[in-house]
């Protein structure tokens, strides 16, 4: 299929440059173009971890475990449970074993791993954002769970001058947006709104998702909640567009 052809073709990344290499990689693979302006940074938070004893540490992002690992030789802990693959091959790289991931990359589907089991005064630590979910936490405490959730970095939105945002996307020519976290999507409307040009919004999951409907956006996600899923994602979108048109694959 040409490119010309594609419904979805210039894509637009909204996450930290840092965190991008892959998803540009797969875009550029499909033959689609990636196009980066990152709508958040994260920076560290100082943290005082009060328990020195954990039967789980619990990871829900690959962030989290980098900004805590500093402090991680300081506890002693049994098992590690990680929100998803991408997360687990952070901590495994520094040489932990990963013992839980859930088959539904969330803090919903961490729950449901938990939900059948016998946690009662058993210790949690989950190290976080200072702005989070507390599906988890609570869940964990309503089964009469010790849960501690130090905060080791905070999720700050980037500002842009008036009007440079909906100028990058009408001067690059971008159809599809995408957000992989609730503040990027809540940085990016704080300044803009979607242009109609925009013809998809692509998100990484639930929760980005249920953000975006609460503001009145459509959006899809995929079945799992990875990157690599967003594009198969947009691919299927174009496939599907193509069969519409009668193009061939």
């Amino acid at each position: 299929m040409k490119n010309s052809e594609k419904l979805l073709n210039r894509i637009l990344i909204t996450r930290q440059p840092e965190q991008s290499a892959e998803f540009v990689n797969l875009l550029s693979s499909r033959g689609l173009y990636p196009f980066i302006l990152p709508m958040i940074e994260t920076v560290p938070v100082e943290c005082e971890i009060k328990n020195k004893a954990f039967d789980y540490l619990i990871f829900t992002s690959s962030n989290a475990f980098n900004y805590f690992k500093k402090y991680i030789n300081s506890i002693k802990f049994g098992k590690i449970a990680a929100v998803g693959k991408k997360t687990a091959e952070a901590i495994e790289r520094e040489g932990f074993d990963v013992n839980l991931i859930p088959e539904d990359y969330s803090g919903e589907g961490l729950v449901k791993k938990f939900m059948n089991r016998e946690i009662n005064g058993m210790k949690f630590l989950i190290p976080g954002p200072k702005k989070t979910s507390n599906t988890l936490k609570n869940f964990l405490v309503s089964k009469k769970a010790i849960v501690e959730s130090p905060v080791v970095y905070e999720t700050i939105g980037i500002q842009y001058p008036r009007g440079f945002i909906s100028g990058f996307i009408q001067g690059n020519l971008i159809d599809c947006i995408t957000f992989a976290s609730p503040s990027a999507a809540r940085s990016f409307l704080s300044q803009t709104k979607i242009p109609d040009t925009v013809k998809e919004t692509v998100v990484i999951g639930r929760t980005t998702f249920s953000y975006l409907q609460e503001n009145g956006i459509n959006a899809v996600y995929p079945n799992k909640y990875t990157v690599n899923d967003m594009v198969e994602l947009i691919c299927k979108i174009n496939d599907e567009k193509n069969k519409l048109s009668g193009g061939t694959l």
